[in-house]
């Protein structure tokens, strides 16, 4: 499967979004299916963006963004001249 970078950053803006209590619901986004979701999620905690939990199937849960997920976002939200 082909990394999608905006399929990426937008996974990791959605938990952004969410309240911390220990574990984030389940993210879904229009127009994406469960299994590039949790590809995805896969690299972002690769790369040590989150931290996750994979279930049976394609289910899974982002435990939280970590520093570097954060620093991520906040990257990708600079406006670029």
């Amino acid at each position: 499967m082909k990394r999608d970078m905006d399929l990426f950053r937008l996974l990791l803006l959605k938990a952004e979004e969410q309240p911390f209590n220990g574990r984030l619901p389940q993210i879904e986004i229009p127009g994406h299916t469960a299994e590039e979701l949790y590809y995805h999620v896969l690299l972002a905690k690769d790369a040590g963006l989150v931290e996750a939990t994979f279930c049976m199937g394609y289910e899974f849960f982002i435990d939280r963004l970590t520093h570097a997920g954060h620093e991520f976002l906040d990257a990708a939200r600079e406006e670029r001249f």
